[in-house]
Formats: structure tokens, sequence, C-alpha cells
């Protein structure tokens, strides 16, 4: 559970001393990650007690998200034959708010200062001409990992496989061939921009790995008149994809014959699909999509399956009531429109999940699994312990850990602050309200 969150509750009903708090927080941390590592999935002991795994990390926020369907996967795990569903009332989000600095304590505060001045110093200078990437042999990788929701986990699977520099990078902004060309923040089209996380797809040199960032829904930014965005069978390779609205043909034609040929990208196919609208005439080859979309995330992984691809998504499973601030924030402002959009991919997620996660409808007895939930406050947690199980169960052989930056912390607050808040806010409401008369 969010470490935040928790140590906010202990004070209040446990331990009323922070510093005490912390300290037996820090103890019982060191303890269960030293459990973990011995008895965990990949635990060093873990064949002593015949390969089964004695400890598990089970997400709270997964659990308060995904509900029976996380929640029955447990109880395979734990060899419990039940149908049992208790009432799933999430005790997180009476401690978050809107993202306010003031949450954090001073040491938080420094700490983040610190971590950005870090990350500014090892910025690469900017090149004066950008030389185009070396072609890649094939369009479709020998393994994907689809990451749903963080970039931060994204970039960090990314800089583990060799797909992204650490220090991040300068590229050529294509607009005219990305579903985000409408929300790139009024770059001109071919400008050199910086990235230091892996907002779309990062591939190693080796053409190995290929780490995807995927976001439910996907696209530009919503409005007041959007409906629930139209649902698609698969996000392409990058390369073999178009908006709907901005119809440009690759600069090297290789490419689009290419996603004819290899990646069976075709208009007139009757056995594969485009994995979205299948462009015609000249943009034969390409698949078009909407400005804004769903991807579902099981003939996700099937479209990929079918064409070769050892493909693994990762959920992060972090806190509803946070996940849903930052939306609203960053992504879709209506309220109205963004609690549906949430609706629907917790729909497309828990399928994928029941169908291909760890005891899957889909997967026979050998069968890897390809959708893992991961837990962001778990990650932030137990920092390496937990990564780097993560990157052995994906097969990524490294030892890269970023630096840890717990973006929840902004949005938690005491219970009582929030409700003296609220209080002191309605107040100042009903002051500036204006006098209503009765007629005579």
């Amino acid at each position: 559970r969010d470490r935040t969150i928790s140590s906010r509750g202990k004070q209040k009903g446990h331990c009323h001393l922070a510093d005490v708090g912390k300290r037996e927080d820090d103890v019982a941390l060191s303890l269960m990650a030293d459990a973990i590592e011995k008895y965990g999935k990949r635990g060093s002991l873990a064949e002593d007690v015949n390969g089964k795994e004695r400890v598990i990390a089970v997400s709270y926020e997964g659990l308060m998200e995904m509900q029976e369907v996380y929640l029955f996967s447990l109880y395979k795990e734990l060899g419990i034959d039940s149908t049992h569903v208790p009432s799933f009332r999430d005790g997180n989000e009476k401690y978050t708010t809107n993202a306010n600095l003031a949450n954090l304590d001073k040491k938080e505060l420094e700490h983040e200062r610190q971590q950005q001045q870090i990350k500014l110093d090892l910025r690469p200078p900017k090149p004066q001409s950008y030389p185009p990437p070396p072609p890649k042999e094939s369009l479709l990788p020998e393994k994907l990992i689809s990451v749903i929701g963080s970039t931060f986990l994204s970039t960090t699977i990314a800089v583990a496989a060799g797909a992204f520099p650490s220090e991040g990078r300068w590229i050529e902004k294509d607009t005219s061939s990305s579903f985000d060309a409408g929300s790139v923040g009024g770059h001109k089209e071919n400008e050199l921009v910086f990235e230091d996380s892996v907002r779309r797809t990062a591939t190693s040199l080796n053409g190995d790995w290929e780490i995807q960032h995927l976001a439910l829904p996907q696209g530009w930014k919503c409005n007041a008149n959007d409906h629930v965005a139209d649902l698609v069978e698969a996000l392409v390779p990058e390369e073999c994809f178009r908006v709907e609205s901005s119809l440009t043909m690759p600069k090297d034609p290789m490419v689009l014959e290419k996603c004819h040929n290899e990646v069976n990208i075709a208009e007139d196919s009757t056995s594969w699909t485009c994995g979205a609208t299948c462009g015609s005439g000249t943009h034969d080859g390409l698949a078009l999509y909407p400005k804004r979309f769903f991807v579902n995330v099981t003939s996700h992984i099937e479209w990929y399956l079918s064409r070769g691809v050892d493909i693994t998504v990762l959920y992060t499973m972090r806190d509803q009531s946070i996940t849903m601030k930052e939306k609203l924030k960053d992504d879709c402002p209506i309220l109205g429109v963004a609690e549906k959009e949430d609706a629907m991919a917790l729909s497309i997620m828990k399928e994928a999940y029941e169908k291909y996660g760890k005891h899957g409808s889909q997967l026979k007895n050998g069968d890897k699994e390809r959708v893992i939930a991961v837990s962001y406050e778990g990650l932030l947690e137990f920092k390496e312990v937990y990564l780097f199980d993560l990157y052995h169960q994906l097969g990524i052989n490294s030892t890269y850990a970023p630096a840890f930056i717990d973006e929840n912390a902004k949005y938690v607050t005491d219970p009582m602050m929030k409700a003296a808040l609220k209080n002191t806010s309605l107040r100042h409401r009903k002051k500036a309200e204006p006098l209503h008369f009765l007629p005579w």
C-alpha cells in the first residue's frame, strides 16, 4: 500500500510519534525485503522449498482497482477454491487531495529537487544536426513489452533493456506521422526535442527489445463533445500507423513495403488484420487511427502473437483516486468523460488479465503469463528488490536502478486537514453567494 498513506494511518491509530513510526517502518521494510529476496517468486532459497513462492507481494491499490479479478487470481495462487467477494471500500481515498507541494515534507522536497537537478546535469547537449537512425532490419521486434499507465515504468524497463539512454535523448519530432500530432506542445515538424522518458516506443540497437508505452485511452486530449473513445484491435509498430486526419507517407518508401509484406498490414488481406482501419490506395500498408482511442489489450496481445512476437503487457497498478486527479489535470479535464473512460479502461484490463494473466483462461500448462500487474506503490516501497524481480520475470539481464521519486506523496494529506480545507472552501463559497430576495 502507498507508504505515505500507511504512515498517516499509523500515526492516527497506532503510533502518534512520527519519528518513531518512521524508524519502525524502515525496520519493517528491511525485514520484508529480505524475505522477498529469499522466498519470493525468484527468491534465492525458493528451490529449497520446492520452488513454491513463500512470500507474495499483493498490491492493495491493484485489489481496489481490479477487485474480484485480482482477488480470484490470488485465491488460485494460494490454492483456495472460493468465489467469495468482499465489499471493496477504498481506504486510501480519504487521504488524497489535489496535487500540492505543501503535502511534502522538507526532506522529500529537497530529494525531488536534487533528482531534478541531476537529470538536468546529465542531459546531453542539443546536437547541431540529427543523423537519422539506422533502418531497422525488422519492424517487428523479437520481444515487445507494452507498458500501460506509467512512463516511469516504461522508461525504466527501456533503459534496463538497452532501448533508451538513462540520461534521455534528443530526437527529431515528426509530428506528421504520430497520433499525438495535435498535442505536441507547439513543436514544429522535424524540430529537435528532448525526451527524458518513453512516451511512445524505444527499441534496442539489436532490435530484440521494443518497449511501447500505451495509454488507455491513447492520443489527443479529450474535449466536452467527446463520446467514449473508439476501440481498436492493436497498436501496431510506430512506422506503420497514421492518424486518420493526418495521412502522410513514410519518408522511406521501403517502410511502407515492410509494413505491407512483413507486418502484414494490407487492405486486401483475408487472413491478417490491420490493427485499426486499413489504409487504402497509396496508404495501403498503414493502419489508420482516430485522434483518441482505446486499444483492446486482449486482441493487442493476440495480434502480435500471431506475428511471432513474444509480447508481455505490464499494468501499472496505482491508487485510483490519485490517477483520476492526475488524469483530470493532464489528460481529460472533463469529469464525466474521464469517469466513463476509466470504466472502459478497467473493463479492457480485466478482460485481458482474466485471459492472459498468471492463471489466465487462454494459457496452457507451461505458457508464460502475458499480462503482469505491477504495483507502483510496491515499486517505490521495495525499490531494487521489486524491480530486479520484475527484470528477471521479463528476461532482462540488468542491474539498472532509477531514482525512485514518489509522485503520489504530493497528493496525500491528513484526513482531518482535508476535511478542514473542504469546510473552509465551503464557507468561502457561501460568503461569495449573491443574496436572493423573496418576491413581494
